[in-house]
């Protein structure tokens, strides 16, 4: 997974989510052959998230392959001016832990009276976060990596602007013969709070789903009940396993409605007869069990 910094610009830092016999390691992946160039602003912004979720930072180890070799207490840096475990949303200076924890990768490894040394080294945060538990990595890496192309949380004229243009973008696509690649979506069960709920969603899942439904509905077969003030058939997207529940939003999970039969799915008596219906008719689909959601902290 790469992280995505507070602008939505994705950054080339990656790290990846391990489950341990003691909870969750947080494993960033080291600086080198010109991969992960925004290693230290990435570290920043993972720290800084997992305060916001109140995580405890159990420690931090090396996680290089010489390290490895190391018994696991020898990988383990002793960051100056702080102890661990450290409960993250007690620090005041996030700056102050992540230059220590860098000075503290510099050192590791090195002689006495050595210069220099590495900072951007393989490092594995061991963390108490229990909040995750029984969550998929996936969900959470997508969480915590920031997951850009999320409209969610936007106002919803901002939100309509953006699948319009991922729209367009097929459009465009067909007009030009160039292929149209299913978007590979998000992972779903997470949860944002503001002035109300939201759950971001994917702008190019959406336009996908649309624009492979060819303005007919999905669910009944219908045409769509009207156009839009751009010419573009009025169809609703439906998760049929709900974000709420867990499910992903992905292109396997999603189809158009008419608002008719939207509403259909959500609140009529027969429901879910209806929902194991669409599981049969349309082939792409996958019927997701329901799973645990994480909460975002409040925007």
């Amino acid at each position: 997974m790469k992280v995505t910094n507070d602008q939505g610009h994705e950054l080339d830092a990656r790290f990846v989510l391990e489950p341990t016999t003691a909870g969750l390691d947080l494993v960033i992946t080291a600086r080198g052959g010109g991969l992960n160039s925004d290693y230290e602003k990435g570290v920043a912004i993972l720290i800084s998230r997992l305060a916001q979720w109140r995580v405890v930072l159990d420690g931090v180890s090396v996680d290089s392959s010489v390290a490895r070799k190391l018994p696991t207490e020898e990988r383990r840096l002793a960051v100056q001016n702080f102890s661990f475990p450290l409960e993250l949303v007690a620090v005041t200076d996030i700056r102050s832990l992540r230059l220590g924890i860098r000075s503290a990768t510099v050192a590791f490894g090195q002689r006495e009276g050595a210069i220099g040394g590495n900072p951007t080294k393989r490092l594995r945060l061991h963390l108490d976060w229990p909040a995750a538990r029984d969550v998929r990595l996936n969900v959470l890496e997508a969480a915590l990596g920031g997951p850009a192309n999320a409209s969610g949380g936007d106002k919803p004229e901002l939100a309509e602007a953006r699948v319009a243009a991922a729209t367009k973008e097929l459009r465009t696509r067909v007009a030009q013969d160039r292929p149209i690649v299913c978007p590979s979506g998000g992972p779903g069960g997470v949860r944002t709070w503001g002035v109300a709920v939201y759950y971001p969603r994917k702008d190019d899942v959406i336009a996908w789903v649309l624009h492979t439904a060819g303005g007919r509905c999905e669910v009944c077969g219908d045409a769509a009940p009207f156009l839009k003030n751009d010419g573009e058939p009025y169809l609703e997207v439906h998760h049929v396993r709900h974000l709420a529940d867990g499910g992903p939003d992905q292109t396997d999970n999603a189809v158009a409605a008419c608002p008719n039969c939207h509403r259909r799915l959500h609140f009529s008596a027969d429901r879910e007869v209806l929902r194991s219906a669409l599981l049969v008719r349309v082939p792409r689909l996958v019927d997701y069990p329901k799973a645990p959601i994480i909460e975002l902290p409040t925007v």
